[in-house]
């Protein structure tokens, strides 16, 4: 599931750098052509733009948190599943069956209650932006029309001015016509955020600087020769020792192993998971 959330970030970041910088071209270009046709209707098409915009966040504004919450009860119920499928036998044998169903029901329902609200919201999304393009048919003819009646332009001149707002339109309503999917775009960077805040606090000896999962600096050495340094050189002036014993059997009390003092660290050595650990295993 993150690797999804890491294709969709940089293939939607690239299409949408892309798509700015066609607007801004295409912006640039026609909006000297309405104004000169046209300015009032270049004023026009500003506050219309803008009021699409205001608009389309106003309504649209609860899609950011209820798309991170749909990744995070999906991420739930298939975590759940996938438990559920690896330890089948041990359900069965326990009789966990009705305390897993329960589970199950419970993150699906969760499930199905945001998905109904996100539709909820994507269709009163869904119908004003149909209402705003559509009204694009409109709004350029009524602007001008009076000026053709009183006989000041002439017809061509309304297409013209149609065709140019139009294409200044479309650009100025990127937000309008491209908000669903900024949505889960920013639900996806949510996302990866709060998993990366996640792994850096887990390991916070770890400098800034490193990559998130590669080892630090001062375990990457190399000896002159170019060869990999000994990882007991590298790490610790300690050395590492495992001392094999066979133990004498007796009739008794049987010892099939023992373990003293051990101590079990992270592989970039940075965090101790077990220390002093005595353990003995008995027949």
């Amino acid at each position: 599931r993150i690797t999804e959330d890491v294709r969709t970030f940089t293939a939607f970041s690239l299409q949408l750098f892309i798509e700015l910088a066609r607007s801004m071209i295409d912006l640039v270009s026609f909006s000297f052509i309405l104004y000169s046709i046209q300015p009032q209707l270049f004023a026009t098409i500003i506050g219309y733009a803008a009021f699409g915009t205001v608009t389309t966040s106003l309504l649209g504004r609860s899609l950011l948190p209820l798309n991170f919450l749909k990744l995070r009860t999906e991420a739930d119920l298939r975590y759940l599943l996938v438990r559920i499928r690896e330890n089948a036998e041990s359900i069965a044998f326990y009789g966990g069956e009705d305390v897993e169903g329960k589970e199950v029901s419970t993150r699906l329902r969760k499930v199905v209650d945001n998905k109904r609200e996100i539709n909820v919201k994507q269709r009163n999304l869904e119908l004003f932006t149909t209402c705003y393009n559509y009204f694009v048919q409109i709004v350029p003819v009524a602007v001008v029309a009076p000026q053709y009646f009183a006989g000041s332009i002439q017809l061509g001149v309304i297409s013209q001015s149609v065709g140019a707002f139009n294409h200044i339109l479309n650009d100025l309503s990127v937000i309008v016509n491209d908000f669903e999917q900024l949505s889960s775009f920013s639900a996806g960077i949510e996302r990866l955020s709060t998993f990366l805040t996640a792994m850096r606090d887990a390991d916070p000896s770890r400098s800034s600087e490193d990559t998130l999962l590669a080892l630090p600096a001062e375990f990457n050495a190399t000896s002159i020769d170019d060869e990999p340094v000994k990882e007991e050189a590298e790490i610790s002036n300690e050395s590492i020792q495992l001392n094999l014993q066979e133990m004498p059997f007796t009739n008794g009390d049987n010892v099939l192993m023992q373990i003293n003092q051990l101590r079990l660290n992270t592989p970039d050595r940075n965090r101790v998971l077990i220390d002093s650990l005595d353990l003995t295993i008995r027949e």
